[in-house]
């Protein structure tokens, strides 16, 4: 990984593009993004060589091509490590992209299918590179351009010994996921990606948080995953049951492609609106 400096870039800067806590983002004029952290974000860090070593390691990787990595670290003079510079990726961000769904475009599950097949696809190329995505339910860090798929925010990862720093809020309670199943030896286990799957294909196919199970609806009901699936009209046992499995604390998961293909070979789907961007999904059997 070569380097830059911060006073050479400079001049490129065309426009900011994100600001927080952690840092700026910001578009190059040659459509490169530069990513800045802050003072602040770094100080909290501890130890900021943590994010250096990751970035200075980077590079390609062959088998997994969605994940796009750092072109170069960035430094402040003399040797003040502040960021990276990386190219851009293609499409719009998750988000975006369903923002701009028809009603039968939602209604369309084989649609569904093919996206997530393609999702989980590059999540277990990558989890047997060792690697793990503790923000992949962070739906701005997933772009999609005629079904293809790229991962931004590389730091975000955890790549090989390299460690992260936070978890996708969609996750819910971070504490839960510092057990065995999820997190050894200081490093998070491929079993948070297959949970990290589960809650996001049925957020973004069915509208329904699974973070929601153990609350009380308005009625005073305790919601249950069993619940869930008689919402959807779900009967499928088997995926029925890798979802509870996927779920649990304490048992191993899988990865659910093969289960979301039988669905949709089982299952049509029906889309009612229900209010301003919420709609009602229910399956019914072909």
């Amino acid at each position: 990984m070569y380097k830059m400096y911060l006073k050479d870039l400079k001049p490129q800067i065309k426009t900011m593009i994100k600001s927080s806590l952690a840092g700026g983002v910001y578009r190059l004029n040659n459509g490169d993004f530069l990513k800045i952290y802050s003072p602040i974000f770094k100080s909290l860090l501890g130890d900021a060589r943590i994010l250096e070593d990751k970035v200075m390691d980077a590079k390609p990787i062959d088998s997994v091509p969605e994940i796009i990595v750092p072109k170069c670290a960035v430094y402040d003079y003399p040797n003040n490590f502040v960021g990276y510079v990386t190219s851009p990726a293609l499409g719009v961000d998750l988000n975006a992209y369903d923002e701009n769904f028809s009603l039968q475009r939602r209604s369309d599950l084989t649609a569904y299918t093919s996206f997530f097949t393609g999702l989980i696809d590059a999540v277990k190329r990558a989890n047997k590179e060792q690697i793990v995505f503790p923000d992949l339910c962070t739906c701005d860090n997933i772009f999609v351009k005629c079904g293809r798929i790229s991962f931004i925010d590389y730091d975000g990862l955890q790549v090989g010994r390299h460690k992260v720093f936070a978890l996708s809020t969609t996750l819910g309670d971070e504490e839960q996921y510092y057990c065995p199943k999820y997190f050894q030896q200081g490093l998070f286990t491929p079993e948070l990606d297959k949970k990290s799957m589960v809650l996001l294909y049925f957020l973004f196919v069915f509208n329904i948080d699974l973070n929601k199970i153990g609350h009380f609806d308005p009625t005073g009901h305790k919601i249950t995953l069993e619940d869930i699936f008689e919402i959807i009209g779900l009967e499928d046992t088997s995926f029925m049951d890798k979802v509870k499995r996927i779920l649990s604390s304490n048992q191993d998961g899988d990865y659910i492609d093969e289960d979301i293909v039988r669905i949709d070979q089982s299952y049509a789907m029906k889309v009612m609106p229900f209010g301003p961007k919420t709609y009602l999904k229910k399956l019914y059997k072909k």
